[in-house]
């Protein structure tokens, strides 16, 4: 069964998830910043992106959008890194609710929060948001317990 997972990052988290759930599945890695990847080779097809903000990475809901009908053909799974922890109507924000219809796993992986990679505007409001009760309340760090649980669920038939 091949697999590829495809990604968007605007910092890097995105992409070390990507990279972390490949090594659990032997599975090839595409960033959708380079384009749209060829999905004829491939069984099961993953889309991950980040999310600021509520919405999922641009690059990642245009191919999502553009190829659902592709993924749909095939056995396919849905993920974000974000540090807000999910609530109700999180994935249906950020994928819309016919993406999550026929996804065998969809999770949300966590976040890194670097200040380093943090330019103009968004440093300002994550300097800002910190200082409420939502950033107390903020994950931080990847979970890789969350990708491990993702991997398996991807694993099985």
């Amino acid at each position: 069964m091949k697999t590829l997972i495809t990604y968007a990052s605007k910092t890097g988290t995105t992409k070390k998830a990507a990279a972390l759930l490949a090594e659990k599945l032997g599975a090839d890695v595409f960033d959708l910043s380079g384009g749209v990847p060829d999905l004829a080779a491939y069984e099961t097809v993953v889309v991950g992106g980040s999310i600021r903000m509520g919405t999922l990475h641009s690059s990642a809901k245009r191919f999502l959008n553009e190829s659902l009908d592709a993924l749909k053909a095939k056995r396919y799974a849905l993920f974000v890194c974000g540090c807000s922890p999910p609530d109700d109507g999180f994935f249906q924000n950020a994928f819309g609710s016919d993406a999550l219809t026929d996804a065998v796993a969809v999770a949300s992986f966590g976040g890194e929060m670097d200040m380093e990679k943090q330019k103009g505007a968004d440093k300002l409001i994550v300097k800002m948001i910190q200082k409420t009760e939502i950033g107390k309340n903020m994950r931080t760090g990847l979970d890789e317990a969350e990708i491990k649980k993702f991997a398996t669920a991807l694993s099985k038939k």
